[in-house]
């Protein structure tokens, strides 16, 4: 059921002010309407009578009030006046009697507008990508024309009058509720309220992580970058503190020197805002490592079949260390103890080996050295004792190798043998098969064989050492 609202002004001939009638009716049919009118004097009232109908050709009759009007104007009574009848064409007179019989006439104009429709829009948009919606009218008698008569459009759209279209880039993220009139050519409205929602696009803040920085050293420059948002970025350090001597540029440049290890690291936000005040960030941890030096400089050389032992020792960092061949393969033979950092094994091979030794400590702070082992060939002494028949130091024909004779082999750092500095290489050996005996996988170096003693009924002949 539709109201029917209207403002009627007329001209009483036994007084000068204007007499206001408001009716309200209800359209029985589209050719009949019925109302109760109530009048009251004003000064300044419309001329026009604006009625609103399901039925755009509907008109209204002729209507005549009968109102007895007594006293000042002050006190004039109100009367209702109840009307009906057929929908009479587009003038309608209304006629006011007062006590004394005297009456007033006014013609009034009657338009009668159809309901005016907008059409639903899109309303969310994405700040700084264009945005575009058009509002059209239906239900009246085009061309229309489109104004906002509340509220106040997103930044960065306007509303085209002629056609109804919201358009342009949005530069602020806001909700904002707007109410559209929609007039058509013959002055009817139609009104409709949009709330328009304008968000930040998601924006991805870039690298994914930072290098590892080193005390004493300059820093990896780092550019940060940003998409999804419109250029250009400004970027900030937002949450955390930067490692000293490190600093971040608007532009998003990250470096400099940094002065001081900060163990397992710092964590800090960057954030980058773009064109419209738009952000977007991400978490970052930062660590800057100590200087870690690994000793020895180099390797003492192994000796093909020997027992070989070596200690690589890292200091500078956080204990414990974890050590790894990064690089290059340790020579047959040997392998490394992460945990210790010791070489050890027995060569295989004479062949050298060149390799990268790397120990990580407790806040994974690497340091690395190259070595390059040279293996030695191994060595021997050997191999005879036999009986010297003759005396002369030389085996001669026919005479035979004794078994069961003790030999050791000594090392000697000088040309004499009994002054302290020999020492002892490997076990005694029992000479058998003829009196064989053999000392291997021996590194160059200056060696003595002696016999610990003599069997029974025997005496040394000769004692020189031999040097190899």
């Amino acid at each position: 059921m539709k109201k029917l609202a209207a403002f009627l002004a007329l001209s009483l001939l036994t007084g000068a002010a204007w007499a206001e009638s408001r009716i309200t009716a209800v359209p029985s049919t589209t050719t009949s309407l019925s109302a109760t009118a109530r009048l009251n004097f004003a000064v300044n009232v419309p001329r026009v009578l604006y009625l609103r109908v399901g039925d755009a050709g509907a008109t209204i009759n002729t209507v005549n009030f009968n109102v007895g009007l007594s006293g000042s104007l002050a006190t004039l009574p109100v009367s209702d006046q109840v009307f009906s009848g057929a929908l009479p064409p587009a003038l309608g007179t209304i006629t006011a009697t007062d006590n004394y019989g005297c009456t007033g006439t006014r013609v009034y104009p009657i338009k009668i507008c159809p309901v005016v429709n907008l059409a639903a829009i899109t309303l969310t948009g994405t700040v700084g990508t264009a945005y575009s919606q058009s509002v059209t009218a239906s239900g009246g008698t085009g061309p229309y024309t489109y104004a906002l008569t509340t509220g106040t459009l997103p930044g960065g759209l306007t509303l085209n009058g002629t056609t109804g279209a919201i358009s342009g880039t949005p530069n602020v993220e806001i909700s904002s509720t707007v109410n559209v009139t929609a007039t058509d050519a013959n002055g009817c409205t139609g009104t409709r309220s949009y709330t328009l929602a304008m968000s930040c696009p998601p924006i991805t803040v870039n690298p994914v992580s930072v290098p590892v920085g080193l005390v004493g050293s300059a820093y990896t420059s780092t550019t940060f970058t940003a998409t999804g948002g419109t250029a250009p970025y400004q970027y900030t350090v937002i949450a955390g503190t930067l490692p000293a001597g490190l600093t971040l540029t608007t532009a998003g440049v990250l470096s400099g020197t940094p002065t001081t290890s900060n163990g397992a690291g710092v964590s800090i936000t960057v954030q980058a805002r773009d064109a419209f005040n738009c952000l977007g960030t991400r978490a970052y941890t930062i660590k800057i490592c100590p200087v870690i030096s690994l000793s020895p400089t180099t390797l003492t050389t192994p000796l093909v079949g020997r027992p070989y032992s070596n200690t690589v020792t890292a200091a500078g960092g956080a204990s414990p260390y974890v050590y790894a061949i990064v690089s290059g393969s340790l020579p047959a033979g040997l392998s490394l103890n992460t945990s210790t950092g010791v070489i050890s094994g027995a060569a295989t091979s004479a062949t050298a080996a060149t390799f990268t030794l790397q120990a990580t400590d407790a806040n994974a702070c690497p340091a690395s050295r190259a070595y390059t082992v040279v293996i030695a060939p191994s060595l021997t002494i050997g191999n005879l004792v036999w009986r010297d028949d003759n005396n002369n130091g030389l085996r001669d024909v026919g005479e035979p190798g004794l078994d069961g004779v003790t030999v050791q082999l000594f090392r000697t750092t000088d040309n004499y043998i009994g002054n302290g500095d020999d020492v002892q290489v490997g076990s005694n050996i029992v000479t058998a098969g003829g009196g064989l005996y053999s000392f291997s996988s021996l590194a160059a170096g200056k060696y003595f064989v002696r016999l610990p003693s003599v069997p029974a009924g025997y005496t040394m002949s000769s004692g020189v050492p031999v040097w190899t």
